[in-house]
């Protein structure tokens, strides 16, 4: 149980941190710099909901194109509520396909991150087995 809080507290932190990350870009590239105080704190809720529903990625023993499935639509489903609360879809065709794009983004660059550090694990293994024999 110690442990689900834990990470409850981890993915929701990571998810801020990437949440935050996105919405500074995002805001440089296509808006003014005059961002609300309910723009920021609505940013960092989605954020720390969408590093929730990452945590499906740790506890589902679903296949993993299910899992990034119902975590595209969880997120989608979040940033299109904030979206509208903020005031900031102007053109839903548009903002769909940002999203789209920066969840891409954003799943390949983990993707590949985790990849090489499960290649530098098993690279440890081995040079561990060979050491020991």
């Amino acid at each position: 149980m110690k442990k689900i809080i834990k990470d409850c507290v981890r993915f929701g932190l990571i998810g801020m941190c990437i949440g935050s990350f996105v919405f500074l870009l995002s805001i440089t590239a296509y808006r003014q710099f005059v961002i609300t105080r309910s723009e920021v704190l609505s940013n960092l809720l989605m954020s720390f909901l969408i590093g929730e529903i990452s945590m499906i990625f740790r506890y589902s023993h679903r296949p993993y194109l299910v899992k990034l499935i119902i975590h595209y639509l969880g997120t989608s489903f979040l940033v299109i509520v904030t979206g509208l609360y903020n005031h900031w879809i102007d053109n839903w065709f548009s903002y769909f396909i940002m999203v789209t794009i920066i969840y891409a983004f954003i799943v390949i660059v983990q993707y590949k991150i985790y990849s090489r550090d499960a290649s530098d694990i098993n690279r440890l293994i081995q040079k561990r087995k060979q050491n020991h024999h």
